[in-house]
């Protein structure tokens, strides 16, 4: 073959590998993308990518987007669920919501004990020859049936055994004469309490029991025999009523100071007279006297 010929073969084919590259090369320019994209400098940051596919149109190479995921229905409590009770308008708690009621004192509760010491007055015929003298006693019992009046103040009772003795005090006497004057009262004395909100307790009730009394008169007689002493005794005893009345402020969790007002009415029963001297001696029954009424007034503490 001519030599001319075997060159023009060779430049045709190799003109058409060249065009057959370039083809291939503007295919892959076109429809190829980048599997990632790097990021520039932190100088060169710019406010968003300088593509954005479409939705709708997806390089080749990514996978479709995940379907959107959806949020889970509200929760629906069951039929017979039922709401917690709330807050009335006036912001008060329910009744099963509220705070429990406060705990008595010991000085409200279980056992009583009020001592008290104070002064008597008897009055009428039975303060003939007597002036104001020394009363001494106390209570004891159990207190009981809590309740609470609504208003801020609570009631309770108490079932009480009561002594009270009472030091007559003579006037006039004589010189070197002395009379002595004893009286003793044992009752029952229940009481009903009132506990108002400001630490106050008032107690009051009525009292009925037993009493006695025992005088003695002695003094210095003359006679046939020249002067010498004699004792003239009287012993009584009867039923009484009366009534108690007090107030108590409360000093700690177990013990109120206060006062106490009584009165009694001691009716006579039965009445013994006894008389001794150095020569003569006597005993025998006498008549009844008056109803005796006495007030007292004490200083008292409720335990």
């Amino acid at each position: 073959m001519h030599a001319g010929h075997r060159g023009a073969v060779r430049t045709g084919a190799t003109l058409f590998a060249l065009a057959v590259a370039a083809v291939c090369f503007a295919e892959s320019s076109a429809y190829a993308q980048p599997l990632y994209e790097q990021q520039p400098a932190a100088g060169d940051q710019q406010q968003g990518p300088a593509y954005q596919p479409s939705p709708d149109q997806q390089a080749p190479g990514y996978p479709p987007p995940a379907a959107q995921y959806a949020p889970p229905a509200p929760y629906q409590p069951p039929a017979d669920y039922q709401p917690p009770p709330t807050a009335g308008p006036t912001g008060q708690q329910p009744a099963e919501f509220g705070a429990p009621p406060p705990v008595l004192p010991d000085r409200q509760r279980g056992f009583l004990i009020m001592p008290f010491l104070g002064l008597n007055s008897f009055q009428g015929k039975s303060g003939d020859g007597l002036t104001i003298g020394v009363r001494f006693g106390g209570m004891a019992g159990l207190r009981f049936g809590d309740i609470n009046g609504g208003h801020g103040s609570s009631y309770f009772f108490s079932t009480n055994g009561e002594f009270t003795g009472d030091w007559g005090n003579a006037k006039n006497v004589p010189s070197g004469d002395s009379v002595l004057i004893i009286q003793g009262v044992f009752a029952a004395s229940p009481l009903l309490h009132i506990v108002l909100p400001s630490n106050i307790e008032l107690v009051l009730g009525p009292k009925f029991g037993y009493w006695f009394s025992a005088v003695s008169d002695t003094f210095t007689t003359t006679g046939l025999y020249g002067s010498q002493k004699a004792t003239v005794s009287q012993t009584d005893v009867g039923f009484m009523v009366g009534a108690n009345l007090g107030a108590f402020y409360g000093v700690g969790d177990s013990m109120a100071v206060g006062g106490l007002l009584n009165f009694d009415l001691r009716l006579v029963s039965s009445c013994t007279n006894d008389s001794n001297s150095a020569s003569t001696s006597y005993s025998g029954d006498c008549s009844p006297g008056p109803a005796l009424k006495v007030f007292g007034v004490s200083a008292a503490a409720l335990f």
